[in-house]
């Protein structure tokens, strides 16, 4: 990391874990990560697409995070596409969200349905109650 205060505290933490890691560790880890991508790929023989909350949580309130990637990050590991899609405004005013994951190589999937979900949804143009004028 050659110029580390142009990231965050957060980031600059996750990075450095990341170069401690040794080359077996990486060499296993990326040994997993392609039988785990086998079995992702077996899993869509089945279905066309998979759902999931956006985050095991609720939005943070201001704007100092964007919460947690636990539920993106199996997939965005995979190298699969994924959308994210708001799908409400919680009882204290914070945006939702519901993440689709199509197979490999499938976006136009996920353009299409994302296209189709905001013709017959309107959350896309709601804004929580502190974003408005």
């Amino acid at each position: 990391m050659q110029t580390p205060t142009l990231f965050g505290a957060y980031l600059q933490e996750f990075m450095q874990q990341g170069l401690a890691v040794s080359a077996q560790a990486y060499i296993q880890a990326q040994q997993v990560r392609a039988r785990y991508r086998h079995e992702l790929a077996t899993l869509f023989d089945d279905v066309d697409m998979l759902m999931t909350p956006v985050t095991p949580t609720l939005a943070p309130h201001g704007l100092v995070a964007t919460g947690s990637p636990a539920y993106n990050m199996p997939f965005t590991n995979a190298g699969v596409p994924t959308l994210a899609l708001p799908v409400g405004i919680s009882a204290t005013g914070l945006p939702m969200g519901m993440l689709w994951i199509a197979r490999h190589g499938n976006e136009q999937a996920l353009v299409d349905l994302g296209m189709l979900y905001q013709q017959i949804t309107d959350w896309h143009a709601c804004l929580p109650p502190f974003c408005q004028a």
